[in-house]
């Protein structure tokens, strides 16, 4: 019988043989277009394999943490009895003071609720910390292997199900269950008119409204093969010169940046007086199979970038990017820079997952193209966001030449971006100067109570032209014919 050690070993040797294997199978299939396989999803089953391999190198380390998992749920189990007899108890396990998802009253009152919430909290740390011990991944697979735990983790919240949220059982049992039955109904209607899956629906209107239900719609006034250009006008009477271009990332289309009523960026934004476009990008089929991320940059961010100026006649755009859309917005800039293309008036990077520079790369691109982007950026980045740290974004903010503004909000990656004016929980840093480290520039911030909203809008007021208020109407008259001129010519095969 083989030793533990040895064992270990073997088993790692096959783990990373195994995903070795899996890859060239995979790449085989994409070559011959039998299976449509991203370089991405490729790169994510390698990162996963090589997770395994990792692991299996020291069980007594993951039997170590299996037991310590055990241990705390049944110290979870002790005190979760003693609550629900009347006496005192120890709390093992809080939500971050910024989590939206647990403020309702019932998580902490309802002993049983409780018990789920921290069950939830602890299992996720555990796995969280068990990822974050492996040693020997590289620096992307230990990336890919976080954000893959991380959204794992999110979609199995308790918040997520019927019988364990206490506010939509609240809401069932006031409303009869009309809230489950109005839901379902907004579910069918956005599958019947193709919004939740490719966009418009076949034989809709070029120009129809998408929006969610209360949100401001936004007018699709163009399409091509990956996204729609959607126009959300001014409540203004007039509005400022310079157009608004928000890129969502891919994964996630517009809904994102136009959640909720209360919260809707794209609402904002048109209330403050922008003429705001967000790009929605469609579903991948079979005929995006080998689409590449320059492809994004071609016919995503530059072709929506052209067609914001037909529609409107402006001869320059603020970029804004969130996530991987931030990615998207300074490959941009770095592409419009080196081609001399001087349409943007400014570049936002909000929440990105930016590339250390001494990696060499930069969402995308080389450091040394991103060096030579000399448009005014801003960089908004969150104090705990687990996915990018903010550091690597800090240092990344300081590459490229040109005015750059750093801010650092509270909470993390979504609740720190989407975060309105009206609510003050969370608060942003600012530091009118960029030192070398990022615990210089944290050291030496001024903490601000409110949402970072604000301040990146008085930012883009700031930019040459970026006060300039011209009368508030739709897009030029000329531009819808001449957009659905284009669209009949390049129809959208999934429509």
């Amino acid at each position: 019988m083989p030793a533990p050690l040895e064992s270990a070993g073997n088993y790692a040797t096959m783990a990373q043989h195994a995903s070795r294997q899996l890859a060239g199978y995979l790449q085989r299939l994409t070559r011959n277009s039998r299976v449509a396989f991203s370089p991405e999803g490729l790169a994510v089953a390698r990162a996963c394999m090589d997770l395994s391999a990792r692991l299996l190198v020291n069980p007594y380390r993951l039997a170590q943490a299996q037991m310590e998992v055990v241990h705390d749920h049944l110290l979870l189990w002790r005190q979760a009895m003693l609550k629900a007899m009347g006496m005192p108890s120890q709390t093992l396990a809080e939500p971050d003071g910024e989590d939206p998802r647990f403020s309702d009253p019932a998580w902490e009152e309802n002993y049983l609720l409780d018990f789920i919430k921290q069950s939830y909290l602890i299992t996720a740390r555990h796995l969280q910390q068990t990822i974050e011990q492996v040693e020997g991944l590289d620096e992307a697979s230990q990336r890919q292997v976080r954000l893959l735990t991380q959204q794992y983790l999110d979609s199995l919240s308790p918040t997520h199900f019927i019988l364990t949220n206490p506010e939509v059982l609240r809401e069932t049992l006031h409303s009869k269950g009309r809230n489950l039955v109005d839901g379902l109904k907004n579910l069918l209607g956005d599958l019947e008119t193709g919004v939740a899956s490719d966009g418009p629906g076949a034989g809709s209107d070029e120009r129809r409204l998408v929006g969610c239900p209360a949100n401001p719609r936004g007018t699709v006034i163009f399409r091509n093969r990956l996204m729609q250009l959607l126009h959300f006008e001014p409540t203004t009477p007039r509005h400022y010169k310079i157009p608004l271009l928000l890129l969502p990332p891919w994964s996630n289309r517009y809904y994102l940046l136009n959640l909720r009523q209360d919260d809707s960026f794209a609402k904002w934004t048109s209330e403050q007086g922008f003429t705001t476009f967000m790009v929605s990008w469609l579903k991948p089929d079979e005929a995006v199979t080998r689409t590449t991320f320059e492809d994004y940059r071609t016919d995503g961010a530059m072709a929506a970038i052209t067609a914001v100026e037909k529609a409107t006649g402006a001869t320059r755009v603020h970029l804004a990017g969130y996530s991987l859309g931030g990615n998207l917005v300074i490959s941009t800039l770095a592409r419009m820079a080196a081609i001399d293309d001087q349409r943007a008036a400014s570049g936002s990077i909000l929440g990105a997952m930016i590339e250390c520079p001494d990696l060499g790369e930069y969402g995308g691109v080389g450091g040394s193209d991103v060096a030579q982007v000399t448009v005014p950026r801003y960089f908004f980045s969150t104090i705990d966001d687990h996915v990018s740290s903010w550091k690597r974004s800090y240092r990344a903010a300081r590459l490229p030449s040109g005015p750059v503004r750093f801010v650092l909000g509270g909470s993390g990656l979504f609740a720190g971006v989407v975060h309105p004016p009206s609510p003050s929980r969370h608060g942003y840093w600012t530091n009118e100067i960029l030192p070398a480290a990022p615990d210089d520039f944290l050291a030496g911030a001024a903490k601000h109570l409110g949402s970072w909203w604000d301040d990146w809008r008085q930012w883009l007021l700031a930019q040459p032209e970026g006060h300039v208020l011209v009368p508030t109407g739709m897009p030029s008259d000329a531009a819808p014919e001449m957009l659905q001129d284009r669209l009949r010519c390049q129809p959208d095969s999934q429509q």
